[in-house]
């Protein structure tokens, strides 16, 4: 499939969304769902959303990842385009039995694209959250969730039900 008329719907979407992003950060807006991770034993959050569309086929959303990601590696119900807007992070990359494959850095100003059939893990820092605008198409990946070392596969549901990931909203 041809992603290139994805980018460019990004300008105007951009635009339009530019004083929605205002609204989240500068002014204060709680985020819509919080999903927390365990660092050294203790609840963090890992990552804050905040929606500002959401229906049966896209959602555009701000992220800000304030750590590091959950320990296995993950892959998405849809295709995805980021605008990285602030901060710095890096994202790794694996194959389905969750051996890496590769990595790149998360740098302000750029677009990245992210399909569905590669996992993938993001880190930042509490120091420096990684801010993010997405474009997800949902429900193209039936079948997501998280890949164990040894190939093991673990539905987003189940796993998110697990002691593992908790998430508030």
């Amino acid at each position: 499939m041809n992603y290139l008329y994805l980018y460019l719907l990004l300008p105007p979407l951009l635009a339009i969304t530019g004083l929605m992003t205002y609204a989240c950060w500068k002014l204060g807006r709680k985020p819509d769902l919080i999903i927390y991770n365990k660092v050294d034993g203790v609840k963090v959050p890992y990552v804050s959303r905040w929606y500002l569309a959401l229906n049966k086929l896209y959602a555009v959303f701000l992220h800000e990842f304030a750590n590091k990601d959950h320990d296995l590696p993950h892959n998405h119900i849809g295709p995805m385009v980021s605008l990285v807007i602030a901060g710095r992070g890096r994202e790794e990359f694996f194959n389905v039995l969750g051996a890496k494959t590769g990595e790149r850095e998360l740098k302000p100003g750029r677009i990245y694209f992210r399909g569905t059939k590669y996992p993938h893990l993001i880190h930042s820092s509490a120091e420096e959250p990684l801010q993010t605008l997405v474009f997800a198409w949902i429900g193209a990946e039936k079948n997501w969730g998280f890949f164990n070392t040894d190939g093991a596969f673990y539905p987003a549901k189940e796993y998110c039900r697990s002691s593992n990931f908790n998430k508030s909203s």
